[in-house]
């Protein structure tokens, strides 16, 4: 009997998650839509392009929208459940409330797994398609001192002068190219003997080609190039990886990246806490689930039970909140990534816990 009664709680769970989670796609790609038709007001890109853009950005704004999805999936499978006085007759059965949330935790956690080994690196691909095509598309009016939409790429790279740091704020094409460019020359003694500020800078084997330039050395002398060409020993592949973004990185080549950045290096903390929030996800919806049994299992005779439901909602996008300002603690290394991953999702835990034992006890 517990065994079918959990596999119908666990059942009627997927069926709320997916429902929410599917109203969420729709109002998130209208609203990604509407904001890059506000972008395209005044160029003359057709509506296709457009809506392919939407497209291609949509699988990595869901990845942000799962725990929210989860939470009301949750609530509103507990609040059914109490709505048809079956946790009550549950509870009469000799079923503990543990064999109730149990079935949820378990469509939690496993919706964790399959979405950072399986849905994770399709949303990547997607992701990276999206950057790709954003910035081709918007490429035009873009120079080194106007840059609306800024992503800071940074490129540490060897030859045979020394090492040069590259910053761009954009790429394109595949992250071969890249638009708003400041280069420093070093020596094998680490002195600045060069810096290079180019609209472009095109990767070709062996080398950037750095068009329309200024060049400063060390005694500030200032020249004027169309193309300057700065030596590189990296190859294409290294240089597709070294200034991608995080979220374009599957989750089973984040370590593979990570390790490649910190032997050219580049500061990789980005990565390592992006991998982290990654790993602790399945825990993260665990923690809503068990925000919506704290709040929702409640009998509805209770007079404030639209109060302690909204509180419930409350905790969870604060939870959510607290979770995104974490990850923004963790990549400005306030944070070590470990503990800005998990330890908003211990303290839920503890505390949904503590709540539930009180009411097993009663």
């Amino acid at each position: 009997m517990i065994g079918k009664f959990s596999f119908y709680i666990g059942r009627d769970f997927l069926y709320s998650i997916f429902t929410v989670l599917v109203i969420c796609i729709i109002l998130t790609y209208l609203i990604d839509l509407s904001e890059l038709l506000k972008r395209t007001s005044n160029n003359n890109i057709s509506f296709s392009v457009i809506a392919n853009l939407a497209l291609y950005k949509l699988p990595n704004t869901c990845e942000q929208l799962f725990p929210i999805s989860i939470l009301f999936g949750s609530m509103i499978t507990f609040f059914r459940l109490s709505k048809n006085n079956e946790l009550v007759a549950a509870k009469a059965s000799g079923i503990s409330i543990w064999q109730i949330v149990f079935p949820g935790l378990t469509v939690a956690f496993v919706m964790g797994l399959l979405i950072i080994t399986i849905y994770n690196p399709i949303a990547s691909k997607w992701n990276e398609t999206y950057q790709i095509l954003d910035a081709e598309t918007f490429k035009d009016g873009i120079n080194i001192s106007s840059l609306k939409y800024k992503t800071d790429l940074w490129v540490n790279q060897k030859n045979t002068e020394g090492y040069a740091i590259i910053h761009a704020k954009k790429s394109i094409k595949k992250n071969i190219e890249l638009i708003g460019v400041n280069a420093f020359q070093f020596n094998k003694n680490n002195v600045m003997v060069l810096r290079i500020d180019s609209d472009t800078a095109t990767f070709k084997d062996g080398y950037w080609n750095m068009k329309n330039s200024w060049l400063i050395d060390n005694k500030l002398k200032q020249y004027r190039l169309d193309n300057y060409l700065l030596e590189t020993h990296l190859s294409e592949q290294e240089v597709k990886e070294n200034i991608s973004f995080a979220s374009t990185v599957s989750f089973w080549n984040l370590r593979r990246t990570i390790k490649q950045l910190e032997i050219s290096g580049i500061p990789a903390i980005k990565y390592i806490v992006h991998l982290n929030f990654l790993i602790a996800l399945p825990a993260l919806f665990c923690s809503m689930v068990l925000i919506a049994a704290t709040f929702s299992m409640q009998s509805l005779r209770m007079k404030n039970i639209i109060i302690t439901i909204m509180s419930g909602i409350i905790i969870g996008f604060l939870l959510f909140i607290i979770n995104f300002v974490s990850k923004i603690l963790g990549n400005a290394e306030m944070l070590p990534p470990i503990i800005a991953s998990w330890w908003q999702i211990i303290i839920t835990i503890l505390i949904s816990l503590s709540v539930l034992l009180k009411k097993e006890d009663g």
